[in-house]
């Protein structure tokens, strides 16, 4: 069965999860890039509403953690992980952890790994040249009124209003 999603590029998610007043937004980071990884948990600690509270070099380390721990809100996670493909951790993660929304994060942009990762329950996709800004609103959950879950979402810098429709089967 096929179904066709229609994703608004630079446009962020609206996860199910949305933080308790007064509670920070809780970020489990996951990226192999011993460079990339503590730059983007530092940045993100410091946008007002998100707690970057763990970093993780593997997705066996944050599936470990998830068996010991509350799962956070969001988990930025890398698609390539060395030998490792972090498409392939979506479905073990939403298993432990099913209310937590996770954002693919990826230096190149890939059409088949994002419309792969967004099947799998990605709750989005971004390239690692995206902003902070655009890191961000994919990252926090719109404040509002709960409503239906939308479909998911690609994000990559490119031209404003640009539109993109991803083939879901």
């Amino acid at each position: 069965m096929t179904r066709e999603t229609t994703a608004t590029l630079l446009r962020p998610p609206r996860g199910p999860t949305i933080p308790a007043p007064g509670r920070a937004h809780r970020v489990w980071l996951v990226d192999d890039d011993e460079g990339v990884r503590p730059l983007l948990a530092r940045l993100l600690s410091r946008v007002k509403g998100i707690e970057c509270s763990r970093e993780f070099s593997s997705p066996d380390a944050l599936l470990a953690a998830l068996q010991q721990e509350a799962a956070p809100d969001t988990i930025p996670l890398d698609v390539h992980l060395g030998a490792q493909n972090g498409v392939d951790f979506i479905r073990p993660i939403k298993a432990r952890a099913p209310a937590t929304r996770v954002v693919m994060i990826s230096t190149f942009y890939d059409m088949e790994q994002a419309s792969r990762a967004l099947r799998t329950g990605a709750s989005g996709y971004l390239v690692k040249v995206a902003s902070l800004a655009e890191i961000v609103a994919h990252i926090l959950p719109e404040p509002a009124h709960p409503q239906p879950r939308p479909a998911p979402t690609v994000g990559f810098r490119g031209q404003p209003g640009l539109r993109h429709t991803l083939t879901l089967s």
